[in-house]
This record gives C-alpha cells, sequence and structure tokens, in this order.
C-alpha cells in the first residue's frame, strides 16, 4: 500500500514538471506574434505583407511562414514614392484577405491613408510594431497604432488588429474601431497568447453581432412619400391602403434602428425615388446628402454603380389588375358548347341524314319528275334539324319513322347545346393571361397616378410592354392614361378595364365594394418584371453588414411578417357562384351575324338568279314570241 502511494506521487510530480517544462514565455519579436496569430483566424487566408525590413530579415519571415503555415504571403516593401501595391488589396474574395504593415515604416500612415475603403471592407488588417517589442513598449505600442488611426474611418464592420501587453505580462491581440467619426476610438481584447496559440476571447465571430449597439448614432435616411397623408401618417398603422409600400418599408427600417442597432434615424423626405434624372432618394445617395434609405427600391442595373441592396426582400406587389370578361368577348360561345369532334359528327349526321331522306324518298316513288325535287328532299333534312318539322309531305311508314328517329336524336343534341349555352353566357374568359392577351383584348388599360408608374410604363424597352405602353396607355395629346385609385377600381368593376397599381392599396378597396361572386372573376398580370424591393445603403457603407444581420434576423422573429400583414391587403377570397345578367348584343354576335350573311347571300343568289333568267330571256328567238 505504501509502495502504491508512492508510486501516485512520483507520477503526480512527474506530470507537474513535464507541464511546466511545457509553458515558454510570450514572444517578443513581431515576426513571431505574427506567425502565431495566422492560424487564430482558421480559414485560409490570402496573405499580404508590407515592411520596409532588409531583404534578410523580409526573406526570413516567409521562409519561417512557410514552414509553419500552409499560407504563401506576398511580402511587398513600402516605397516611399509609390502607392501602387495598394491594388494587391482589390480581390474579388475581400473576407479571406489578410493585410499585414510595420506601422515602424515611415510610409505606413500614408499607405494606411491611400487604402481608403478597404481598411473597413472586409479586409483584416494587422498593424505590427517592429520597433516597440516586449512588455516595455506596451504603452509605446498601443499609443501609435492609435494615434495612427485617429483620423481613419475604422467603422462599422471593420477589422484592424494589433499586439500588446496586459499588465500582468500577458501577449494580447486587440481589435480596434469606432461607432462613427465623431466618436473616439474603441478597443477590445480579442486574443491572449497561451502555450504558442492565441486564445479566442470574442463573443462570437460576427462584428456586425458584437457591435451592434450604436449607442444612438445619427444615421441619414431618406424616406419617400407618395402624398401629403402619407407624410404624416409614417409612424401609424391608420389607412394602410394609401403610401402603403412606403409605410411598410419605414416601419421596418424604424424597427430595426430602434430595437437592433439602437441608433437614431435622422430623416430626409423625398417625393420621388429617383425619377427622373437620378434625383430625389437616388439623387440624395449620388450626391452623399444620405446614408442609408427606409424606403424599398427595385433592382436596376445603374443604380448598382451608387448604392448596395441588402438581403431582406420585401414584396412590392405593382401590377395589373382587372375583372375577367365575359366569356362571350373572347370567344364564339355557339361553338364551345361541343368540341371539333363532336361538331364533326353533328354535321356528318345532318348530311348523311337528307342523302338517306332523298334516297328513301326516291326509291318509294321510283323517279322523279325534276331534278330539283331530289335536291328538296336532301335539303328537308335542315329544317327536320332545327326542330320545325318536314316541309316534304312523307306518306310512307318508313319515311314517316325515318323523320321521328331523326327529330328525336337531333332534339338530344340541341337540349344539349342549350343547356351548355346558358352556363356559357354567364361564365368569365379565362383568355387573358399575358401582356399579349392584353394588347389584343378589348380591355381599356390605365394606370394609377404615380411616380414609379409613370417612369417604369413610359421606359419600357421589350416588344410587347412598349407596344401595350404605346397603343392602350398612351392617349392622343401624349399623356399617359390615368386614374385615382378610387375611381380606377370602380371601372374594375363595371368591366373591360385593367388598372395598374401597387396591389395591396387596390385590394383594399376591392374588399370594400365588391360583392364575393365579383371578387372570384378578378385577376391580376405583372407589367414589371420584378416585384421584389430591397432597402438600401450607400455603396461601400461602413455598416451594411449591420443592416444585413438585423434584417435577417427580423426576418426570422416574423417581424417582418407581422409589419407586412398589418400593412398589406391581400388578394379578397371570394365565395364562388352564378351572377345572372341580361343578354347583350355581344352574347349573340355569332347568331347575328350569321343571320346578316345568309340574308346577303340569299339576296345574293336572289340576284344572280334574276340576272340569269333575263339572260334566258334574251336569248330566246323573237319568232317564239310571236307564234
Amino acid at each position: 500500500m505504501t509502495d502504491l502511494k508512492t508510486g501516485l506521487r512520483l507520477l503526480l510530480l512527474s506530470l507537474t514538471i513535464g507541464s511546466s517544462v511545457g509553458q515558454t514565455e510570450p514572444p517578443n519579436d513581431a515576426e513571431t506574434m505574427l506567425l502565431d496569430f495566422v492560424p487564430f483566424f482558421k480559414i485560409p487566408l490570402k496573405i499580404a505583407i508590407f515592411v520596409c525590413w532588409p531583404n534578410e530579415k523580409s526573406a526570413e519571415l516567409v521562409r519561417r511562414m512557410m514552414m509553419t503555415t500552409t499560407q504563401s504571403p506576398h511580402l511587398m516593401q513600402l516605397h516611399n514614392d509609390s502607392l501602387e501595391n495598394v491594388a494587391l488589396l482589390d480581390t474579388l474574395e475581400p473576407h479571406q484577405h489578410l493585410a499585414v504593415i510595420d506601422v515602424a515604416c515611415p510610409n505606413s500612415e500614408r499607405f494606411l491613408t491611400q487604402a481608403g475603403y478597404r481598411i473597413y471592407h472586409r479586409i483584416r488588417w494587422v498593424l505590427l510594431d517592429s520597433e516597440a517589442v516586449g512588455f516595455d513598449g506596451r504603452e509605446r505600442r498601443e499609443s501609435k497604432v492609435l494615434n495612427l488611426l485617429g483620423g481613419m474611418e475604422v467603422t462599422g464592420n471593420c477589422e484592424v488588429f494589433y499586439f500588446t501587453w496586459s499588465d500582468g505580462g500577458d501577449l494580447l491581440v486587440k481589435d480596434v474601431y469606432r461607432i462613427s467619426m465623431p466618436s473616439g476610438l474603441i478597443s477590445n481584447v480579442v486574443a491572449i497568447w497561451r502555450n504558442g496559440t492565441f486564445n479566442d476571447q470574442r463573443m462570437g465571430l460576427s462584428t456586425a453581432v458584437r457591435r451592434r449597439n450604436l449607442q444612438q448614432t445619427a444615421i441619414r435616411t431618406t424616406v419617400v412619400y407618395t402624398d401629403n397623408y402619407t407624410l404624416h401618417h409614417f409612424e401609424d398603422y391608420e389607412n394602410p391602403q394609401i403610401g402603403t409600400p412606403c409605410r411598410t418599408s419605414y416601419h421596418l427600417a424604424r424597427i430595426l434602428y430602434h430595437f437592433y442597432l439602437n441608433a437614431t434615424m435622422e430623416k430626409r423626405f423625398t417625393s420621388s425615388w429617383c425619377y427622373p434624372n437620378a434625383l430625389g432618394l437616388c439623387g440624395d445617395f449620388i450626391d452623399n446628402r444620405t446614408e442609408a434609405t427606409a424606403t424599398v427600391l427595385l433592382i436596376v442595373a445603374w443604380r448598382l454603380n451608387y448604392v448596395a441592396y441588402l438581403k431582406t426582400p420585401i414584396f412590392a406587389h405593382v401590377r395589373f389588375i382587372y375583372k375577367m370578361p365575359n366569356l362571350s368577348m373572347t370567344d364564339n360561345i355557339f361553338e364551345l358548347p361541343f368540341n371539333t369532334n363532336v361538331w364533326a359528327c353533328t354535321f356528318a349526321l345532318v348530311v348523311l341524314s337528307g342523302g338517306l331522306f332523298a334516297g328513301a324518298r326516291a326509291v318509294g316513288k321510283r323517279k322523279y319528275r325534276e331534278h330539283l325535287e331530289l335536291i328538296d328532299s336532301a335539303f328537308n333534312v335542315i329544317p327536320i334539324a332545327a326542330q320545325q318539322g318536314s316541309i316534304i309531305e312523307a306518306k310512307g311508314i318508313g319515311l314517316r319513322t325515318f323523320i321521328l328517329v331523326t327529330l328525336i336524336g337531333l332534339m338530344a343534341l340541341e337540349v344539349s347545346f342549350s343547356a351548355k349555352i346558358i352556363s356559357l353566357i354567364q361564365a368569365p374568359s379565362r383568355r387573358i393571361n399575358t401582356l399579349k392577351d392584353l394588347l389584343e383584348s378589348k380591355l381599356e388599360v390605365a394606370a394609377d397616378d404615380t411616380v414609379y408608374n409613370r417612369h417604369f410604363l413610359s421606359t419600357a424597352t421589350e416588344p410587347v410592354r412598349r407596344e401595350l405602353y404605346e397603343k392602350k396607355l398612351l392617349l392622343k395629346n401624349g399623356s399617359m392614361n390615368v386614374y385615382g385609385m378610387e375611381d380606377g377600381i370602380a371601372r374594375v368593376r363595371e368591366g373591360l378595364f385593367a388598372y395598374h397599381l401597387y396591389a395591396s392599396t387596390g385590394y383594399k378597396r376591392v374588399s370594400e365594394t365588391f360583392d364575393e361572386v365579383e371578387k372570384c372573376y378578378l385577376r391580376e398580370m405583372k407589367l414589371v418584371p420584378t416585384s421584389i424591393g430591397y432597402l438600401s445603403v450607400k455603396l461601400n457603407y461602413t455598416l451594411r453588414e449591420h443592416f444585413h444581420v438585423g434584417l435577417m434576423r427580423m426576418f426570422e422573429a416574423g417581424v417582418h411578417n407581422r409589419v407586412y400583414n398589418k400593412m398589406h391587403t391581400s388578394k379578397p377570397s371570394c365565395v364562388k357562384g352564378a351572377s345572372f345578367r341580361p343578354l347583350g348584343l355581344i352574347d349573340i354576335k355569332f347568331a347575328v351575324d350569321l343571320m346578316c350573311w345568309g340574308l346577303a347571300t340569299a339576296l345574293l343568289i336572289l340576284l344572280l338568279e334574276s340576272l340569269w333568267r333575263k339572260y334566258k330571256i334574251s336569248r330566246i328567238p323573237l319568232f317564239q314570241y310571236i307564234e
């Protein structure tokens, strides 16, 4: 038992001695600090090192880095007369780029100044000070870094690191940033050196999450309003059908600023998005009068030069609303009861019946006095098919049976035809499904009187959209056919009218004025290719990632859906039923056309017969009349 206790004590003593031997002192030189710090990121990095060291020292750093890490660094010498090395930082994957610069070099401050937005735009920076090493140089090291960054825009999502020492002699890595340019620099410990590695001390990897508290920083924000009512009701949900897209996006931005970022919205109001000539909201971005927008924007190619769109989509349902016209407006309802095969069989039955009737009568009479009597017998099937009876008296049992069977068979077809016609007269047409169909239809086309409507409709270049604008929307006086929302929806209810507007505002009015059956006839159609808008910030904005993360968290938590449901009215549901209406001329157009063409054909044949008779009379010799 005594030997066992002695063995355990010796084992414990050996482990203690081994652990103490494994611990090493923190490195005192800048090169070793950097070599230990590179694995801290745990991702493949493209390393660019900017120094002014002797060639031997630079080569030694590259050699050691290639031996201890898998990275292949680009070592560049800082020159007093050249800053072309900054171009190396313009990479397609800035989040994988690590830039290391020796702040002891005389040209380092100018280099960082010229680097501009690259300081904060997703590139990681490490500021080395090769002159101040070890614990004795910690105050000089830290003060030099802070003075160097004093006038630089190290805001938002930037990651600038430097090495320093704690009071207890621990080697630290700190990051430095500021909330806004007027505010002071803030530095936090992100890693502590332990046994050859830096232990991560960050509260999360995302800088946008760690630094989301902007401490009531004022963010210049442009807000678009479409009318005076909207201007005074951005903060409430009263009458959501007025200014819906502007007020919806404003509510989302207000929640983002107040509850997530703890920022202040410094509002700037404008009555236009970007039209015409890049005025309004886009003009504020171009002239640097704003940093963000609280109004939704559609993605347009030329705007990408000035704004950065945020990730969370806001659906902007701008489209045509129309009521399906009656089926008789687009189709011949007298043709629709039967399909093509049934029509072919019906006509074949009539022709066959006429031939059989004439043949049966010929067999019964054995002969015909005239050739026309055979034609009259064949045509006798027409009044039979029309349920008018026979114009020729049938004396035989066979012919009478034939007429009876034909009448009964064709009567069944007529009953089926009439029953189907009744439903087709009340049925809506489903033929208008595309812009091409709308262009070729008899529907009048108009738009809501808003700036974005006028712009997107008048600048359409796609052939069908352009033709629709020129033929349907553009009036003879050169102005566009526009209506107020209430008048436009009233015209939609009357029928034969397609109205282009923000759908939610129209559906609010529809739910108040349409009856349940009329709501079932509503259809919508997109004119603008995209119906998804986004909030946006200025290009290369330092807080862009803060906005991204905040909006995505709001979306995941259901805040986006809550605001959207309170401000938007979806397409109203309906109760299917019959809505009987009196017949109009359009419903019987085919029948009237058939009668007119038939009468015209009969008159033409009568005229031809009269001319033919006169011609025959004129050919008879005169002596025949004398006799």
